[in-house]
């Protein structure tokens, strides 16, 4: 699945935020936590987007604040009070929105496990770790971890899956899972609550049991108390902030970035994503394109079966370092796979999503006929009027292209008039293009030059927000099949990360739009609706990764059966 001798350097990522605070014992004020906790929630009810869609889809209403003024009242340590504002975020049920602790403390056993048909097993281990003499050499793939210190895995999961606000409960329980052996403190207040040993039972594959005793490799400095009078500095951002690309965006399409941040945070995502490589292996004849150079942005390949040519290419990200020559480099070989294939698949699994333009941008390559583009309805703020009309001014002063400047004034109309009519969001905004109706791509002789052929994509419970895009797209301009598990419901733009709070230091990321789809969903567990957020996308063809079988034979069950799909797919459109 993931390998750890890179993930260890990646932990850094996941921490996020960096603390020059000192570990002070002395506690908040009653007062203090008090005042925090409304700059909290002051914070949520003057940007966050989905407030009634929430509250209509859950009952929650994050400005009901009595009962959690109580409890931050009651609460006996700043510990507490952190625990009670997680869990008021927590409550959105939202994969945007988190509320993170300025600490930078993480403790790791030097495996990880995930949840296989209902089994706690392993599915990484840090190979440097054995070599070190810390961890048992007998532990492999596959072992099912059945008890750790006083409780088995399905009982911290239990534990942890109040930490994850995902609305997904199949993401939920696979982030809760990594936390049984890693705990992150920017997520678990209580993560520093440990011995410097773990007792582990283990299940090997043979059907023996084993008794380890597994030293945590800790590393930061653990927050006990934020203190009478922190003085927090932030050094870096959150790993979900915004797109990180190397052209320069111009200072007046600046105030359009955090609408098209389409990402979302997940600790496990983070261990993950970065390689390009697919969490399966490709059949035999596979003969991969992309994916060996450090500067590739995909990984790419073709391979035959029952005399079907089928190309794959896989996605790990929505967030390329180079938007330009990513760009050009799909272009490339959608060309190439257009002249030498039969079918394609793309892979988007474990895909937490980027930028909405460039996610706009790769669709146009894979749809040669007009299509409908997400649209966001946006929380109107006098901030955003102001910015805009700065942005719009700025936009003529440089003779922007005209194009540039429609988008800005058709979203700042939008905005006006929601804020005007004192509305809590703007209708479905196009936020790439002055319309949704996105044209194909043309060649040099006016014909469409995307990739035409039969199409599957495929995805999982960790494929969010620009992901959960990206199919919703491919669903409503019946484009292709999606394969594989309902993705994560991630539906918004995400804004920030936010001081939450002087005097405690912590963090909140909020959700400033909701996602609008063309086509409207149905689905069991929710009301007929065109939002992305916490329906996610239903697959056409629904067939989970996360078996014992996938992971022992290093996923070759599902290759075959997204295989055979296409192969279907191809005979179909031949008759």
């Amino acid at each position: 699945m993931i390998r750890l001798e890179v993930s260890m350097k990646t932990a850094v990522l996941l921490t996020g935020i960096a603390l020059l605070s000192g570990t002070c014992f002395a506690q908040l004020t009653p007062e203090q936590k008090s005042l925090d906790f409304q700059h909290l929630a002051g914070l949520y009810a003057k940007q966050y987007a989905p407030y009634e869609w929430k509250l209509g889809t859950y009952g929650f209403d994050l400005l009901n604040l009595v009962p959690w003024l109580r409890r931050i009242g009651e609460s006996k340590s700043d510990l507490e009070f952190y625990e009670i504002s997680q869990e008021y975020v927590n409550s959105l049920r939202d994969a945007h929105t988190s509320y993170y602790l300025p600490s930078d403390f993480t403790a790791f056993l030097g495996f990880t496990v995930d949840s296989y048909d209902g089994r706690y097993l392993i599915d990484a281990i840090d190979t440097s770790r054995i070599a070190k003499g810390t961890l048992p050499s007998e532990l492999a793939i596959g072992d099912e971890l059945v008890w750790l210190d006083d409780r088995g895995p399905g009982d911290w999961v239990k534990v942890f899956s109040g930490f994850r606000p995902v609305p997904n409960p199949l993401t939920v329980r696979r982030e809760a899972a990594l936390f049984v052996t890693y705990r992150i403190q920017q997520y678990l207040p209580r993560a520093h609550e440990i011995g410097e040993n773990a007792v582990i039972w283990v299940r090997h594959r043979s059907g023996q049991y084993h008794v380890h005793v597994v030293p945590w490799e800790k590393t930061g400095r653990p927050l006990v108390s934020a203190g009478l009078s922190p003085t927090p500095k932030f050094s870096g951002h959150v790993a979900a902030a915004s797109p990180g690309e190397e052209e320069e965006i111009p200072p007046y399409m600046q105030v359009l970035r955090p609408l098209r941040t389409w990402r979302m945070l997940s600790p496990r995502q983070a261990l993950t994503t970065g390689d390009a490589r697919p969490v399966f292996n490709l059949p035999p004849g596979f003969v991969q394109r992309l994916g060996r150079a450090q500067l590739d942005s995909f990984f790419s390949g073709t391979y035959a079966s029952e005399g079907v040519r089928i190309g794959f290419v896989r996605i790990p990200s929505f967030q390329p370092s180079s938007k330009f020559q990513a760009l050009a480099q799909f272009s490339s070989e959608m060309t190439f796979l257009q002249a030498n294939t039969d079918a394609l698949v793309i892979d988007i699994m474990g895909n937490p999503g980027g930028d909405g333009c460039y996610t706009q941008d790769l669709l146009q390559r894979l749809i040669p006929y007009q299509f409908q583009m997400i649209g966001g309805e946006i929380r109107p703020t006098r901030e955003l009027l102001i910015a805009f009309r700065a942005a719009i001014d700025g936009a003529k002063l440089s003779r922007a292209p005209n194009y540039e400047i429609a988008i800005l004034e058709a979203v700042f109309g939008d905005i006006e008039g929601a804020y005007r009519e004192n509305r809590g969001r703007t209708g479905s905004v196009s936020l790439c293009s002055v319309t949704p109706n996105i044209d194909p791509l043309l060649d040099r002789n006016g014909n469409p030059s995307a990739y035409s052929k039969p199409l599957l994509v495929l995805t999982d419970e960790l494929s969010g927000s620009a992901a959960d895009a990206f199919a919703a797209v491919i669903q409503d301009a019946r484009r292709g099949r999606t394969f594989g598990i309902r993705t994560v419901g991630a539906g918004g733009s995400v804004n920030g990360p936010f001081y939450a709070g002087f005097y405690t230091g912590g963090f909140a990321s909020v959700t400033g739009s909701l996602l609008v789809r063309t086509v409207p969903a149905t689905t069991r567990d929710f009301p007929v609706s065109q939002y992305i957020e916490n329906i996610g996308v239903r697959p056409d063809i629904e067939v989970d990764y996360m078996t014992e079988e996938n992971l022992l034979k290093r996923g070759r069950p599902f290759v075959d059966a997204f295989t055979r799909s296409v192969v279907e797919s191809v005979r179909g459109a031949g008759r």
